[in-house]
């Protein structure tokens, strides 16, 4: 079986997932209930959960810009913008945030010509964002008392104890990556060269705490302001459930949707939202209904990036790049089979 065939059968494997688990969960809903649900939306509820989601992508923004000149590549805020949004455009096609993630790098990378250091940006980002994540669900745990019993509260306390100390490891130790670049150095070939300049890239993020502790501070913010967005679908739809329960359920539906088993975690989302809280008393129509909300709030700032990308070349790696050719080279660039951008001497 050829490369070409595997990747077309895991593009299917999700499209069933997500078309399966929305099916599924329309199936077990009452459809007269659910068109009288979607008629009584409160539109004001949904603009605000548009505003908190817009607050957390300007955070997500503003982090990447700082952990840039981390590195000591600086870009205009505005252009990181533009690329970020037109990266959350390719990620509505694509599982878990891996557009949004390989567009900004390669969009970076190429801007900057310097592939290491803004490869190590958006691996320390990532770090970052799995510790604040896993702090915000370990907070929320005592939220979640009605929808788990007590040992499924202890196990899941624990699950989330794990990935905090490791990220926590990780940004506290950048001598550790100091060590993996020299080992990789050893090896002398093309490969390990490049990730050993990742890793003295990663590693330089050891002496400026203050960038990183900031960084955190605005990785609760974007996490947050997903859960937010829900309380204010939540109200949209008219579901009668507590702040803080939505608060605890927020957590476990992004980390869910991180799992790259569906396309944009359709089907994914609504599914975390019908288990957690229909067990609570919400119908399971207002249940689906305010995780695909919050799904079309985030879809909103999508559509800018796309319009953006039409707009304004600045947002784009290269300003005669044309849509499907920036997809073919980011894919090949991320296969490492083409070296698109050039590392400049150190």
């Amino acid at each position: 079986m050829n490369k070409a065939t595997v990747k077309a059968l895991r593009w299917l494997v999700r499209v069933i997932v997500s078309v399966g688990l929305i099916a599924w969960l329309l199936w077990h809903a009452d459809l007269g209930r659910l068109v009288a649900k979607i008629s009584d939306l409160h539109l004001g509820w949904f603009l605000l959960a548009v505003l908190i989601k817009g607050s957390g992508i300007l955070a997500g923004i503003v982090r990447w810009q700082l952990m840039l000149r981390g590195q000591e590549i600086r870009m205009k805020l505005a252009n990181l913008g533009g690329a970020y949004l037109v990266g959350r455009f390719f990620g509505s096609f694509l599982p878990s945030t891996i557009g949004l993630d390989a567009y900004r790098t390669y969009y970076a990378a190429v801007r900057s010509r310097l592939v290491a250091k803004t490869v190590a940006v958006t691996v320390v980002e990532k770090v970052i964002g799995l510790l604040a994540l896993s702090t915000l669900a370990l907070v929320a745990l005592p939220f979640g008392a009605r929808m788990l019993n007590e040992k499924a509260m202890w196990l899941l306390g624990l699950g989330l104890c794990a990935p905090i100390l490791i990220a926590a490891l990780m940004l506290a130790r950048p001598t550790w990556f100091h060590t993996i670049a020299a080992w990789l150095n050893k090896r002398e070939n093309r490969f390990s060269g490049g990730l050993a300049h990742m890793s003295e890239a990663v590693a330089r993020f050891g002496t400026q705490k203050g960038r990183i502790g900031i960084a955190i501070l605005l990785g609760l913010i974007i996490h947050g302001a997903t859960s937010a967005m829900y309380l204010a679908t939540a109200r949209a739809v008219g579901a009668n459930i507590a702040a803080t329960e939505i608060l605890f359920v927020g957590p476990l539906m992004i980390a869910a949707t991180l799992v790259p088993i569906s396309i944009a975690g359709i089907g994914v989302r609504e599914g975390v939202f019908v288990f957690f809280l229909v067990s609570v008393g919400v119908a399971t129509e207002q249940a689906v209904l305010l995780g695909f909300l919050g799904f079309l709030a985030g879809e909103v700032f999508s559509l800018i990036g796309g319009l953006w990308w039409a707009l304004a070349p600045s947002v784009r790696p290269e300003d005669d790049h044309r849509l499907g050719e920036v997809v073919m080279r980011t894919a090949t660039w991320l296969k490492g089979g083409n070296q698109t951008c050039k590392e400049n001497a150190q």
